[in-house]
């Protein structure tokens, strides 16, 4: 039997090497009741530093923003794997949008080899990416540019979204709750993205396992937004199963 402390203590460190912790492991690990356990991840949750999710938590970790040129040391053979996913699905002459960031940048690049197709996008990176090809038809929103993500954003861009009409929306965000939703570092890239998810016929989140369990400053969209989110074989199939519960399809590489 351990302190109440130390058990939440434990309880972090244990969250060091795993994404989701289950109440009825730890109550038979610690030999206490499955309430106290969830009392524990009360307090946790309280205190910001977990989530609770149905069975058990996940680690919320703060999502402050790094350079987009840090974003894309992270995690990159699982960004391309995603990339390559979205590229399986988009077809010759179809109109895309991708929203900025790292991992859209990834599909930007499967991207150039595709036949007559038109991409929206408010990402400036991904501008320069497919700027010049013949084949591709690069639209840009437009607006002010965010110094970290290079993200076009305000009214401008949010116009322009809202006069076009896309096949496939891909949108990157910060954060994967169950709660809260997708969320994203900053508040006016999260109405952009929100009108972008709006403008497609088929709107698909793409992120990777790291952006699972996180919450963000600002909400982009409820998760009942979108009906599909494309992840990396690392996400833990737990709370892919919760997502699925929701009607979501996740599609992740075999």
């Amino acid at each position: 039997m351990k302190s109440n402390q130390k058990r939440k203590e434990l309880i972090m460190e244990m969250f060091k090497t795993e994404t989701f912790l289950k109440i009825a492991d730890l109550s038979k690990q610690f030999q206490v009741s499955e309430i106290t356990i969830r009392r524990d991840f009360d307090e946790l949750e309280a205190k910001g530093w977990v989530t609770k999710v149905p069975g058990g938590a996940v680690l919320r970790q703060p999502t402050g923003e790094n350079s987009l040129q840090e974003k894309e040391r992270f995690q990159q053979e699982e960004k391309l794997s995603i990339a390559k996913k979205c590229k399986e699905i988009v077809q010759d002459g179809q109109v895309v949008m991708l929203s900025a960031g790292s991992t859209t940048m990834y599909i930007a690049r499967e991207l150039k080899d595709k036949k007559e197709l038109t991409v929206v996008t408010t990402g400036i990176n991904i501008a320069f990416e497919l700027s010049g090809l013949p084949h591709i038809q690069l639209v840009i929103a437009g607006g002010p540019v965010l110094p970290k993500s290079y993200a076009m954003v305000g009214h401008i861009a949010e116009r322009t979204l809202k006069e076009l009409k896309a096949d496939i929306a891909f949108i990157g965000v910060d954060g994967i709750d169950l709660e809260h939703g997708f969320t994203t570092t900053h508040l006016s890239e999260a109405y952009t993205d929100l009108t972008m998810m709006q403008s497609a016929k088929r709107s698909i989140v793409v992120a990777d396992h790291t952006k699972f369990g996180r919450v963000a400053l600002s909400v982009v969209a409820p998760i009942e937004q979108v009906s599909e989110i494309i992840t990396d074989a690392k996400t833990d199939p737990r709370f892919v199963s919760e997502l699925e519960k929701r009607g979501i399809t996740v599609i992740r590489p075999i």
